[in-house]
């Protein structure tokens, strides 16, 4: 098994090679980081999404969904109220997500 770091993961899908970082590359070092943050919010959620192509669609009630409408994929899930803070499980289910988007990229 092959163990690679978050800033390895960001240095082969996006070419980061620096000591600066941007700012989705903070995020994503931020939700792929273990042991799982408990302080994320959706606010940051969103940015991130939004740097890796997704748009926001509101569904119904607080049920939102991330589309990225060059690949089709779709991320779903419930926006936090009446605080920002993301559940611990949504936390988990971002982290999947993440690693499948940045699998998925880096196979392209």
């Amino acid at each position: 098994m092959i163990l690679i770091s978050i800033k390895d993961i960001i240095t082969i899908n996006y070419g980061f090679t620096g000591w600066e970082m941007t700012k989705k590359e903070k995020l994503l070092e931020k939700f792929l980081s273990k042991p799982l943050k408990r302080d994320l919010t959706f606010s940051e959620l969103e940015t991130l999404f939004r740097g890796l192509g997704y748009e926001l669609m509101n569904r119904e009630g607080s049920r939102v969904a991330f589309w990225n409408k060059v690949t089709g994929d779709i991320f779903d899930l419930h926006r936090p109220h009446p605080e920002d803070t993301l559940k611990f499980y949504v936390v988990k289910k971002v982290q999947e997500k993440l690693r499948f988007i940045l699998k998925t990229e880096h196979s392209v």
